[in-house]
């Protein structure tokens, strides 16, 4: 599961180059700033350390274990971003591709929905995070969501 725990980075930064539009890109980022700055005012309030001894496997995987901790520390894990960021971003990509086949339109949606699922699974089958965490991260990501679809009906009415 570390594979696609580390496709979260691929697929934060792979966002920016495919939304099209201003509009797009300023509410992806918009949803994305939003939820961090949640996330660490709750982190603030509320620092959570992981209990769990993570144990690091021999196979392939152990640089991938390894690299994640040394840089992703056991500390404000709750709501867990892999998962408010994965479910942010696979909203916001949702209607990005674009195709006179509806096979290939499915295709990316499925693709895009794996991938999510597998970066929100990742997290609890990597002992990153808590079941907990992960509910944390859905209820900031809807939170978020709800937010930022108000305030982009208050911009529109407003024009």
């Amino acid at each position: 599961m570390i594979v696609p725990y580390s496709w979260s980075l691929v697929l934060f930064v792979g966002s920016f180059f495919l939304v099209r539009t201003f509009t797009q890109l300023s509410l992806l980022s918009y949803r994305l700033i939003l939820a961090t700055v949640f996330a660490c005012l709750i982190f603030y309030v509320y620092p959570a350390r992981f209990s769990f001894h993570r144990l690091i496997s021999d196979d392939w995987t152990q640089f991938g274990y390894q690299f994640l901790q040394l840089v992703d520390k056991p500390f404000n894990q709750l709501p867990s971003l892999h998962v408010s960021y994965a479910i942010l971003l696979g909203v916001s990509l949702w209607d990005v591709a674009e195709s006179k086949k509806r096979w290939v339109l499915i295709l990316y949606r499925l693709l895009l929905v794996g991938i999510c699922t597998s970066i929100g699974l990742s997290t609890v089958l990597t002992y990153q995070h808590h079941v907990l965490d992960i509910f944390g991260g859905v209820v900031l990501a809807v939170l978020v969501l709800i937010l930022s679809n108000r305030v982009r009906m208050h911009w529109w009415l407003n024009i």
